[in-house]
């Protein structure tokens, strides 16, 4: 079979799934949010890091999820049931991914948003691994496994980005001084 037949009979497989086509449009859809010459610099800098310096700047069980793109045990973040406000940034790199805004209780026993903070900075890509058809959620910047995206979200989006609590960082939203003299 010809890869271009090949291609056109996964999509229509695809097709009959319902979740997968349409987030891979959204993947598309980076537009609106061109990289700052930060984040640039900052990309290549992480991107020229060895497994070796991974493995350094992370935990075991961080290595393993955003290098190895392993799984964490469902329900053993401590981000899984947290809902302070703030964003949620890559663990390797700092790339802010997620707000608390967007985030909501699935059950699932990872931590679930229903939109990214900003589209551009991370990608979605198949993951054909374990015999199944999902797609990945991978930071733009580093390139660190993240978790996984569905079609079974709330309204509005409709979307569930599922994503490991070991991946990420919280950072608290700032709250104005109220000692602030006038």
């Amino acid at each position: 079979m010809s890869a271009v037949r090949l291609q056109k009979s996964f999509g229509l497989f695809l097709k009959g799934l319902n979740f997968v086509p349409r987030l891979m449009m959204a993947s598309n859809s980076t537009a609106g949010n061109p990289p700052s010459e930060d984040s640039l610099r900052k990309a290549n800098k992480v991107s020229q890091l060895t497994l070796e310096e991974w493995k350094q700047r992370l935990t075991a069980e961080q290595f393993e999820v955003t290098r190895n793109s392993a799984t964490e045990r469902p329900f053993s973040s401590p981000l899984c049931d947290f809902y302070e406000e703030g964003t949620y940034a890559c663990v390797c790199c700092g790339t802010i991914l997620f707000s608390s805004k967007s985030k909501f209780h699935s059950g699932c026993g990872w931590p679930a948003f229903s939109e990214a903070f900003n589209e551009g900075n991370i990608e979605k890509r198949p993951d054909y691994s374990h015999d199944m058809v999902r797609m990945e959620i991978i930071c733009k910047t580093c390139h660190a496994h993240l978790g996984h995206v569905f079609d079974d979200g709330p309204k509005p989006t409709g979307i569930r980005y599922c994503i490991n609590g070991v991946a990420m960082d919280f950072i608290p939203k700032q709250k104005p001084n109220a000692n602030k003299e006038a």
